[in-house]
Protein backbone atom coordinates (compact mmCIF):
# COMPACT_ATOMS: atom_id res chain seq x y z
CA UNK A 1 0.00 0.00 0.00
CA UNK A 2 1.30 3.34 -0.92
CA UNK A 3 2.21 6.09 1.65
CA UNK A 4 1.42 9.09 2.25
CA UNK A 5 3.40 12.23 2.14
CA UNK A 6 2.51 12.51 5.81
CA UNK A 7 3.24 8.99 6.40
CA UNK A 8 6.68 8.84 4.33
CA UNK A 9 7.88 11.53 6.45
CA UNK A 10 7.00 10.19 9.68
CA UNK A 11 8.65 6.51 8.85
CA UNK A 12 11.74 8.03 7.19
CA UNK A 13 12.43 10.46 10.94
CA UNK A 14 11.69 7.77 12.77
CA UNK A 15 13.94 5.45 10.84
CA UNK A 16 16.61 7.78 11.08
CA UNK A 17 16.62 8.33 14.84
CA UNK A 18 19.41 4.97 15.40
CA UNK A 19 21.95 7.48 13.10
CA UNK A 20 21.07 10.35 15.23
CA UNK A 21 21.21 8.95 18.45
CA UNK A 22 24.88 7.19 16.92
CA UNK A 23 25.72 10.36 15.89
CA UNK A 24 25.22 11.92 19.38
CA UNK A 25 26.32 9.15 21.43
CA UNK A 26 29.84 9.16 19.52
CA UNK A 27 30.53 12.57 19.97
CA UNK A 28 29.40 12.79 23.86
CA UNK A 29 31.98 9.34 24.22
CA UNK A 30 34.91 11.08 21.71
CA UNK A 31 34.66 14.46 23.98
CA UNK A 32 35.04 12.98 27.31
CA UNK A 33 37.90 10.92 25.97
CA UNK A 34 41.55 11.33 25.38
CA UNK A 35 40.61 11.84 21.58
CA UNK A 36 38.68 15.30 22.64
CA UNK A 37 41.43 17.75 21.44
CA UNK A 38 41.49 15.28 18.26
CA UNK A 39 37.76 15.81 18.02
CA UNK A 40 37.44 19.03 18.18
CA UNK A 41 40.37 19.52 15.81
CA UNK A 42 39.36 18.01 13.52
CA UNK A 43 35.67 19.68 13.44
CA UNK A 44 38.00 22.72 13.40
CA UNK A 45 40.01 22.21 10.35
CA UNK A 46 39.49 24.55 7.40
CA UNK A 47 37.77 23.20 4.24
CA UNK A 48 38.19 25.76 1.28
CA UNK A 49 35.71 25.00 -1.45
CA UNK A 50 36.37 26.81 -5.18
CA UNK A 51 39.71 27.85 -6.12
CA UNK A 52 42.61 30.29 -4.78
CA UNK A 53 40.88 33.18 -6.26
CA UNK A 54 37.38 32.52 -5.31
CA UNK A 55 36.30 30.21 -2.64
CA UNK A 56 34.42 29.78 0.65
CA UNK A 57 37.34 28.89 3.43
CA UNK A 58 35.20 27.53 6.47
CA UNK A 59 35.89 25.46 9.51
CA UNK A 60 34.31 21.83 8.96
CA UNK A 61 31.64 22.46 11.59
CA UNK A 62 30.80 25.57 9.78
CA UNK A 63 29.70 23.79 6.60
CA UNK A 64 27.63 21.14 8.47
CA UNK A 65 26.07 23.80 10.44
CA UNK A 66 25.67 26.65 7.76
CA UNK A 67 25.88 24.49 4.26
CA UNK A 68 24.31 21.11 5.23
CA UNK A 69 21.52 22.00 7.67
CA UNK A 70 19.90 24.56 4.60
CA UNK A 71 18.75 21.27 3.01
CA UNK A 72 17.19 20.37 6.82
CA UNK A 73 15.58 23.56 6.97
CA UNK A 74 14.38 23.19 3.43
CA UNK A 75 12.85 20.01 4.10
CA UNK A 76 11.12 21.73 7.11
CA UNK A 77 9.60 24.03 4.78
CA UNK A 78 8.73 21.50 2.34
CA UNK A 79 6.52 19.88 4.92
CA UNK A 80 5.38 23.16 6.60
CA UNK A 81 3.73 23.83 2.88
CA UNK A 82 2.49 20.41 2.54
CA UNK A 83 0.35 20.69 5.97
CA UNK A 84 -0.96 24.00 4.61
CA UNK A 85 -1.95 22.89 1.11
CA UNK A 86 -3.37 19.44 1.74
CA UNK A 87 -2.64 18.24 5.68
CA UNK A 88 -4.16 18.86 8.44
CA UNK A 89 -3.67 22.59 8.57
CA UNK A 90 -5.93 23.27 5.83
CA UNK A 91 -8.78 22.93 7.97
CA UNK A 92 -8.93 26.22 9.99
CA UNK A 93 -9.74 24.89 13.56
CA UNK A 94 -7.40 21.72 13.26
CA UNK A 95 -4.94 24.38 12.26
CA UNK A 96 -5.98 26.58 15.19
CA UNK A 97 -5.09 23.96 17.50
CA UNK A 98 -2.01 23.38 16.28
CA UNK A 99 -0.88 27.08 16.09
CA UNK A 100 -2.07 27.67 19.38
CA UNK A 101 0.05 25.01 21.44
CA UNK A 102 2.97 26.00 18.89
CA UNK A 103 3.20 29.58 19.78
CA UNK A 104 2.42 28.74 23.51
CA UNK A 105 5.70 26.24 23.19
CA UNK A 106 7.28 28.94 21.66
CA UNK A 107 6.51 31.61 23.84
CA UNK A 108 6.54 30.44 27.48
CA UNK A 109 9.80 28.37 27.10
CA UNK A 110 11.30 31.32 25.96
CA UNK A 111 10.06 33.56 28.61
CA UNK A 112 11.04 31.06 31.58
CA UNK A 113 14.66 31.22 29.85
CA UNK A 114 14.32 35.02 29.97
CA UNK A 115 13.50 35.53 33.44
CA UNK A 116 16.37 32.81 34.74
CA UNK A 117 19.19 34.79 33.02
CA UNK A 118 17.59 38.32 32.82
CA UNK A 119 20.63 39.69 34.33
CA UNK A 120 23.19 37.40 32.78
CA UNK A 121 25.32 37.51 29.76
CA UNK A 122 23.44 34.35 28.50
CA UNK A 123 19.94 36.52 27.76
CA UNK A 124 20.74 36.56 24.27
CA UNK A 125 20.44 32.52 24.26
CA UNK A 126 16.72 33.10 25.02
CA UNK A 127 15.73 30.87 21.45
CA UNK A 128 17.05 27.99 22.76
CA UNK A 129 14.18 26.08 24.42
CA UNK A 130 12.08 27.06 21.66
CA UNK A 131 12.01 24.37 19.06
CA UNK A 132 10.65 21.10 18.98
CA UNK A 133 12.85 17.85 17.90
CA UNK A 134 10.46 16.68 15.92
CA UNK A 135 12.44 13.47 14.60
CA UNK A 136 12.65 12.28 18.59
CA UNK A 137 9.74 12.89 19.46
CA UNK A 138 8.05 10.65 16.84
CA UNK A 139 10.45 8.18 18.08
CA UNK A 140 9.15 8.03 21.25
CA UNK A 141 5.75 8.28 20.22
CA UNK A 142 6.07 5.24 17.96
CA UNK A 143 7.19 3.20 21.04
CA UNK A 144 3.71 3.16 22.40
CA UNK A 145 2.51 1.15 19.05
CA UNK A 146 -1.03 0.75 18.23
CA UNK A 147 -2.04 2.39 21.43
CA UNK A 148 -1.41 6.03 19.50
CA UNK A 149 -4.34 7.06 17.98
CA UNK A 150 -3.65 8.82 14.25
CA UNK A 151 -5.18 11.86 15.37
CA UNK A 152 -2.71 12.56 18.33
CA UNK A 153 0.46 11.37 15.32
CA UNK A 154 -1.04 13.91 13.28
CA UNK A 155 -1.48 17.04 16.29
CA UNK A 156 2.24 16.47 17.41
CA UNK A 157 3.47 16.62 13.73
CA UNK A 158 1.23 19.98 12.61
CA UNK A 159 2.00 21.44 15.84
CA UNK A 160 5.65 20.50 15.57
CA UNK A 161 5.95 21.68 12.39
CA UNK A 162 4.12 25.07 13.34
CA UNK A 163 7.11 25.12 16.29
CA UNK A 164 9.84 24.15 13.56
CA UNK A 165 8.32 27.67 11.31
CA UNK A 166 8.23 30.05 14.37
CA UNK A 167 12.01 28.96 15.18
CA UNK A 168 13.09 29.63 11.73
CA UNK A 169 11.35 32.73 12.03
CA UNK A 170 12.99 33.60 15.04
CA UNK A 171 16.30 32.55 13.38
CA UNK A 172 16.00 34.33 10.60
CA UNK A 173 15.28 37.77 12.66
CA UNK A 174 17.16 37.84 15.71
CA UNK A 175 19.99 35.52 15.40
CA UNK A 176 21.13 36.71 12.06
CA UNK A 177 24.22 39.10 11.55
CA UNK A 178 23.76 40.27 8.15
CA UNK A 179 20.98 39.46 5.46
CA UNK A 180 22.07 39.05 1.82
CA UNK A 181 19.52 41.33 -0.23
CA UNK A 182 21.33 39.88 -3.31
CA UNK A 183 20.57 36.36 -2.19
CA UNK A 184 17.25 36.94 -1.70
CA UNK A 185 16.79 38.99 -4.60
CA UNK A 186 17.90 35.91 -6.59
CA UNK A 187 15.99 33.27 -4.60
CA UNK A 188 13.12 35.51 -4.73
CA UNK A 189 13.41 35.73 -9.07
CA UNK A 190 13.65 31.73 -9.22
CA UNK A 191 10.64 31.78 -7.15
CA UNK A 192 9.03 33.74 -9.82
CA UNK A 193 9.39 32.07 -12.44
CA UNK A 194 7.90 29.07 -11.11
CA UNK A 195 4.30 30.69 -10.45
CA UNK A 196 3.48 30.30 -13.89
CA UNK A 197 4.37 26.46 -13.74
CA UNK A 198 1.78 24.02 -14.96
CA UNK A 199 1.30 20.17 -14.55
CA UNK A 200 2.61 18.56 -18.14
CA UNK A 201 -0.08 16.29 -18.05
CA UNK A 202 -4.22 16.65 -17.22
CA UNK A 203 -5.94 14.03 -14.86
CA UNK A 204 -7.65 13.18 -18.15
CA UNK A 205 -4.58 12.28 -19.73
CA UNK A 206 -3.06 10.71 -17.37
CA UNK A 207 -6.12 8.07 -17.07
CA UNK A 208 -5.74 7.27 -20.81
CA UNK A 209 -2.19 6.29 -20.41
CA UNK A 210 -2.73 4.10 -17.56
CA UNK A 211 -5.10 2.29 -18.93
CA UNK A 212 -3.17 1.88 -22.33
CA UNK A 213 0.07 0.82 -20.07
CA UNK A 214 -2.00 -1.81 -18.04
CA UNK A 215 -3.65 -2.93 -21.20
CA UNK A 216 -0.22 -3.79 -22.44
CA UNK A 217 0.66 -5.32 -19.71
CA UNK A 218 -2.09 -7.63 -19.41
CA UNK A 219 -1.69 -8.58 -23.52
CA UNK A 220 2.05 -9.49 -22.32
CA UNK A 221 1.29 -11.98 -19.74
CA UNK A 222 1.51 -14.69 -22.13
CA UNK A 223 5.23 -14.21 -23.64
CA UNK A 224 7.09 -15.38 -20.19
CA UNK A 225 5.68 -17.12 -17.49
CA UNK A 226 7.48 -14.46 -14.82
CA UNK A 227 7.58 -10.52 -14.84
CA UNK A 228 10.50 -10.39 -14.11
CA UNK A 229 11.87 -12.12 -17.34
CA UNK A 230 9.07 -10.39 -19.44
CA UNK A 231 10.34 -7.81 -21.14
CA UNK A 232 6.79 -6.32 -22.43
CA UNK A 233 5.43 -6.15 -19.21
CA UNK A 234 8.76 -4.83 -17.81
CA UNK A 235 8.67 -1.91 -20.35
CA UNK A 236 4.81 -0.78 -19.51
CA UNK A 237 5.72 -0.75 -15.31
CA UNK A 238 8.93 1.42 -16.58
CA UNK A 239 6.38 3.49 -18.23
CA UNK A 240 3.84 3.47 -16.24
CA UNK A 241 6.45 4.52 -13.05
CA UNK A 242 7.87 7.54 -15.44
CA UNK A 243 4.02 8.63 -16.12
CA UNK A 244 3.35 8.64 -11.92
CA UNK A 245 6.59 10.73 -12.07
CA UNK A 246 5.23 13.63 -14.67
CA UNK A 247 2.07 14.22 -12.03
CA UNK A 248 4.28 14.35 -9.02
CA UNK A 249 4.22 17.21 -7.82
CA UNK A 250 7.71 18.87 -7.42
CA UNK A 251 7.46 19.65 -3.82
CA UNK A 252 6.40 15.76 -3.26
CA UNK A 253 9.44 15.13 -5.83
CA UNK A 254 12.14 16.82 -3.30
CA UNK A 255 10.79 15.74 -0.02
CA UNK A 256 10.53 12.08 -0.94
CA UNK A 257 13.93 12.44 -2.38
CA UNK A 258 15.95 14.48 -0.26
CA UNK A 259 14.38 13.50 3.39
CA UNK A 260 16.14 10.29 3.67
CA UNK A 261 19.50 12.19 3.13
CA UNK A 262 18.81 14.51 6.04
CA UNK A 263 17.09 11.83 7.97
CA UNK A 264 19.90 9.16 7.36
CA UNK A 265 23.13 11.88 6.54
CA UNK A 266 22.71 15.18 7.61
CA UNK A 267 21.23 15.54 11.12
CA UNK A 268 23.76 12.91 12.20
CA UNK A 269 26.68 14.21 11.41
CA UNK A 270 25.24 17.55 12.74
CA UNK A 271 25.12 15.95 16.32
CA UNK A 272 28.59 14.25 15.52
CA UNK A 273 29.59 17.60 14.94
CA UNK A 274 27.97 19.74 17.86
CA UNK A 275 26.43 17.45 20.63
CA UNK A 276 30.62 16.86 21.92
CA UNK A 277 30.00 18.21 25.57
CA UNK A 278 32.43 17.07 27.93
CA UNK A 279 30.47 16.82 31.04
CA UNK A 280 33.14 16.25 33.87
CA UNK A 281 33.87 19.62 33.32
CA UNK A 282 30.60 21.00 31.81
CA UNK A 283 27.88 19.49 33.86
CA UNK A 284 29.87 21.00 37.14
CA UNK A 285 30.06 24.35 35.14
CA UNK A 286 26.22 23.65 34.45
CA UNK A 287 24.87 23.33 37.64
CA UNK A 288 26.29 26.26 38.17
CA UNK A 289 25.26 28.41 35.23
CA UNK A 290 21.79 29.53 34.60
CA UNK A 291 21.91 29.36 31.33
CA UNK A 292 21.67 25.66 31.58
CA UNK A 293 18.75 25.81 34.18
CA UNK A 294 17.13 28.10 31.92
CA UNK A 295 17.32 25.42 28.94
CA UNK A 296 16.37 22.93 31.38
CA UNK A 297 14.00 24.47 32.69
CA UNK A 298 12.45 25.85 29.44
CA UNK A 299 12.14 22.31 27.91
CA UNK A 300 10.57 20.35 30.72
CA UNK A 301 8.24 22.82 32.47
CA UNK A 302 7.97 25.74 29.66
CA UNK A 303 7.31 23.66 26.81
CA UNK A 304 4.47 21.43 28.05
CA UNK A 305 3.18 24.26 30.08
CA UNK A 306 2.98 26.41 27.06
CA UNK A 307 1.76 23.99 24.65
CA UNK A 308 -1.59 22.52 26.80
CA UNK A 309 -2.07 26.40 28.44
CA UNK A 310 -2.57 28.01 24.84
CA UNK A 311 -4.33 24.81 23.26
CA UNK A 312 -6.97 25.19 26.26
CA UNK A 313 -7.13 28.66 25.55
CA UNK A 314 -7.84 28.47 21.49
CA UNK A 315 -10.46 25.52 22.54
CA UNK A 316 -12.34 27.61 25.27
CA UNK A 317 -12.55 30.40 23.48
CA UNK A 318 -14.01 28.52 20.07
CA UNK A 319 -11.17 29.52 17.67
CA UNK A 320 -10.08 25.82 17.69
CA UNK A 321 -12.13 22.43 19.03
CA UNK A 322 -9.95 18.96 20.30
CA UNK A 323 -10.53 15.72 18.15
CA UNK A 324 -12.55 13.40 19.65
CA UNK A 325 -9.87 10.95 19.79
CA UNK A 326 -7.68 13.14 22.07
CA UNK A 327 -7.77 14.05 25.33
CA UNK A 328 -6.11 17.02 27.73
CA UNK A 329 -3.28 14.27 29.22
CA UNK A 330 -2.51 13.10 25.84
CA UNK A 331 -1.81 16.76 24.91
CA UNK A 332 -0.06 16.87 27.79
CA UNK A 333 2.18 14.21 26.89
CA UNK A 334 2.85 15.39 23.80
CA UNK A 335 3.82 18.67 25.17
CA UNK A 336 6.32 17.10 27.26
CA UNK A 337 7.79 15.29 24.11
CA UNK A 338 7.67 18.81 22.70
CA UNK A 339 10.05 19.63 25.06
CA UNK A 340 13.15 17.11 23.09
CA UNK A 341 14.41 20.34 21.92
CA UNK A 342 17.70 19.04 20.19
CA UNK A 343 18.43 19.64 16.78
CA UNK A 344 17.24 23.37 16.58
CA UNK A 345 18.27 23.56 19.92
CA UNK A 346 21.74 22.51 19.32
CA UNK A 347 21.57 24.83 15.98
CA UNK A 348 20.08 28.01 17.85
CA UNK A 349 23.51 27.58 20.69
CA UNK A 350 25.92 28.05 17.58
CA UNK A 351 24.35 31.36 16.99
CA UNK A 352 23.92 32.90 20.49
CA UNK A 353 27.02 31.56 21.49
CA UNK A 354 30.37 32.15 20.51
CA UNK A 355 32.14 28.58 21.09
CA UNK A 356 33.21 28.80 25.00
CA UNK A 357 31.46 27.96 28.18
CA UNK A 358 27.96 29.35 27.90
CA UNK A 359 27.75 27.31 24.46
CA UNK A 360 29.00 24.22 26.53
CA UNK A 361 26.66 24.79 29.58
CA UNK A 362 23.97 25.15 27.21
CA UNK A 363 24.34 22.02 25.17
CA UNK A 364 24.44 20.63 28.58
CA UNK A 365 21.05 21.83 29.15
CA UNK A 366 19.76 20.68 25.99
CA UNK A 367 20.77 17.06 26.34
CA UNK A 368 19.47 16.43 30.24
CA UNK A 369 16.35 18.66 29.06
CA UNK A 370 15.63 16.79 26.36
CA UNK A 371 15.66 13.46 28.16
CA UNK A 372 13.86 14.95 30.98
CA UNK A 373 11.36 15.77 29.07
CA UNK A 374 11.30 12.56 26.65
CA UNK A 375 11.31 10.62 29.82
CA UNK A 376 7.98 12.43 31.14
CA UNK A 377 6.40 12.21 27.81
CA UNK A 378 6.50 9.12 27.45
CA UNK A 379 5.74 8.08 31.01
CA UNK A 380 2.37 10.35 30.57
CA UNK A 381 1.20 8.81 27.27
CA UNK A 382 1.92 5.45 28.16
CA UNK A 383 -0.66 5.94 31.44
CA UNK A 384 -2.93 7.70 29.55
CA UNK A 385 -3.41 5.79 25.99
CA UNK A 386 -5.66 3.13 25.80
CA UNK A 387 -4.12 -0.76 25.99
CA UNK A 388 -3.20 -1.97 22.81
CA UNK A 389 -6.24 -3.46 21.07
CA UNK A 390 -5.25 -7.40 21.65
CA UNK A 391 -4.95 -6.20 25.28
CA UNK A 392 -8.19 -4.69 25.29
CA UNK A 393 -9.57 -7.59 23.77
CA UNK A 394 -7.96 -10.22 25.91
Amino acid sequence: MALTPLEDFVRTSVSGIGLLLLGTLAAVVLANSPLADGYEAFWNANLTIGTAGFGITESLRHWVNDALMALFFFIVGLEIKREVLVGEMRYPRQAALAISAAVGGVAVPALIFALINRDGAGLHGWGIPMATDTAFALGILALLGSRVRPMLLVFLTAFAIVDDLLAVGVIAIFYTETISWGALAIAGVLVALTVPARSWINPSEFLLRSRQLIDDFEAACFVAPSILTNEPQQQATQSLARLAEDVETPMTYFQHRLNPWVAYGILPIFAFANAGIPLVSGLGAALANPVAWGVVAGLVIGKPLGIILFAWLAVRLGIASLPRAITWPHVLGVGWLGGIGFTISLFVTELAFEAGQLADVARVGILFGSVIAGVFGYLVLRQSLPPPRDEAEG
